[in-house]
């Protein structure tokens, strides 16, 4: 684990600081555009500067869809696919799963109190979960009508098409002070892109 840690160390950081070195002075060439042709500038960039709505794109995800299982037989032989899969997955946790053998896969990463908690309470977690899951393998197996009254009153659909109506309208009030001025805009853009030029050509080219 440490050694893919380092090797991503290694090549995802310095590439992280040349791909924010080479923005920056993108940004600062976009600055000196918007201060000596602000026009020609702005149109360069217009037909980048498209509003896509994520209404449109969630629009399927938000349709509800039920999933009716059916005969009775149906709704058994789900149970008993539960009930079996709930039942062999609690058998190898409680078999192969170690805490102290999980705790050392991520030593260092955090306290090793921490890291055993951690994986103490992901075992529990887990077999909370099978625990739950043969319940309702048995509930669909033998009493499937009082498990249909139960998550009858526990199906329900939220749509978050209700709550994203502000976080979907157009503000447009930064753009249009850019555009009325452009060339305060720009030496905004120039002056906070050269000190992040300057300070990460500093640790780019100071490794060398």
């Amino acid at each position: 684990m440490a050694v893919y840690l380092s090797l991503l160390q290694q090549l995802l950081f310095p590439t992280l600081l040349i791909f924010l070195f080479a923005g920056s002075i993108f940004a600062i060439l976009i600055g000196a555009g918007m201060i000596l042709r602000g026009e020609a500038t702005f149109r360069l960039f217009g037909p980048m500067n498209r509003w896509v709505s994520t209404r449109k794109a969630l629009r399927p995800v938000e349709i509800p869809r039920n999933l009716n299982i059916g005969s009775k037989w149906g709704q058994r032989l789900l149970g008993i696919t539960f009930f079996l899969g709930a039942a062999i997955s609690t058998v190898a946790l409680l078999r192969s799963y170690e805490v102290a053998a999980v705790a050392a896969m991520f030593k260092g990463s955090l306290p090793p109190v921490l890291l055993e908690l951690t994986a103490q309470a992901t075992k529990w977690l887990l077999l909370a979960g099978n625990t739950l899951a043969m319940v309702v393998g048995v509930m669909l197996m033998f009493l499937p009508d009082a498990f249909a009254k139960l998550a009858a009153g526990t199906n329900q659909w939220y749509s978050a098409r209700r709550y994203d109506k502000d976080m979907d309208a157009m503000h447009l009030t930064f753009d249009n002070w850019v555009r009325a001025s452009p060339r305060a805009a720009g030496w905004i853009i120039i002056v906070l892109a050269a000190f992040v030029v300057l300070t990460l050509g500093g640790m780019i080219f100071g490794q060398k």
